[in-house]
């Protein structure tokens, strides 16, 4: 008799099985389709040709709080598929820069730039600054050539970094292009306009990108689990990563957009917030799904100093 091979008597067990967990699969896969169908928003979308639902949330958002001006520089983090970054060239034409920022592949939408990086990483904060001082500083590039979609992407993904609490790092703000300036302004320093984060769900990576640092972009960007208290908290942690990045490349009176998912630990985000900006304010739009805890966090008129040190004194990083 051969080893390892299960009597038949087995088999309608393990079709029972089988057959619960597809059967299951395909009945929530059917209620996401049948709802997905009737929505407005997603008809919509399809037909303005955005590369999601999630374009209107934007638009709202702006139509309430005036965010967007012609000329505008913009970092879209955790911009995939695109569909944020479409409505930032949309409000910021004529001559505004948008630039996608996301740890996962994507090619940027017509009118955007965008890196393949991870966001708490300073050197993908060093690429983003000399990306605007870059496009500034090559005058001869005509309106056409800006408007043209870039890609890029940054190397070393999984850079190992702390939460970035300490003072500028001298090494980091070096700038890696023989044509830009070593002495950097005001306006080189800080060179975004507002900076907007809807990020959450990422694609699982090979594994050649997996590491086992604490600050694993893969580890800090979750899917929605349904389960409130571990998405409130996975959703903070990105705000804050967004927040140190926007402290670091906001000009002064810049604005700031991110998405979370309410519960306790938003109270503490909104008070590292207002040692930043001197306006916050929170802004469901319609587009957002009625049974769905996702909120929005507006933010205007950056401090023209922040101390990281004491945004975050009583920050505290909780492990998922």
């Amino acid at each position: 008799m051969i080893t390892g091979v299960r009597s038949p008597s087995a088999f309608p067990e393990l079709l029972t099985v089988f057959y619960r967990f597809y059967s299951k699969k395909s009945s929530s896969s059917t209620q996401w389709l049948n709802r997905a169908s009737k929505d407005p928003y997603t008809k919509a979308a399809r037909f303005q040709d955005y590369k999601s639902r999630a374009a209107f949330k934007l638009k709202e958002l702006n139509k309430n709080h005036n965010l967007f001006k012609p000329g505008y520089t913009v970092v879209d983090l955790g911009f995939a598929p695109g569909a944020w970054s479409q409505v930032a060239v949309e409000l910021t034409k004529p001559h505004g820069r948008v630039l996608g920022v996301d740890i996962i592949p994507a090619n940027p939408p017509k009118g955007a730039s965008s890196i393949q990086a991870n966001i708490l990483s300073k050197k993908t904060h060093t690429i983003i600054r000399n990306f605007f001082i870059e496009t500034d500083y090559n005058k001869q590039n005509d309106d056409d050539d800006l408007g043209k979609p870039k890609s890029y992407i940054a190397t070393e993904l999984q850079e190992p970094v702390e939460l970035e609490l300490e003072e500028n790092d001298q090494k980091s703000n070096n700038n890696t292009h023989k044509n830009l300036p070593v002495e950097l302004s005001e306006k080189q320093q800080f060179p975004v306009d507002i900076v907007i984060s809807d990020m959450y769900a990422p694609v699982l990576p090979p594994e050649r990108y997996w590491n086992n640092t604490t600050n694993s972009a893969f580890h800090r960007m979750a899917n929605t689990s349904g389960l409130v208290i571990r998405d409130n908290v996975a959703s903070i942690n990105l705000c804050d990563a967004a927040l140190i990045l926007a402290i670091d490349l906001l000009k002064p009176n810049g604005a700031f957009v991110c998405k979370f998912f309410t519960g306790e630990e938003d109270k503490g985000l909104e008070k590292r917030l207002r040692k930043v900006f001197k306006k916050v304010i929170r802004d469901k739009p319609n587009a957002c799904r009625d049974e769905s805890k996702e909120c929005y966090f507006v933010c205007f008129q950056k401090k023209k100093t922040v101390d990281k040190i004491d945004v975050f004194t009583n920050f505290h990083e909780v492990k998922l």
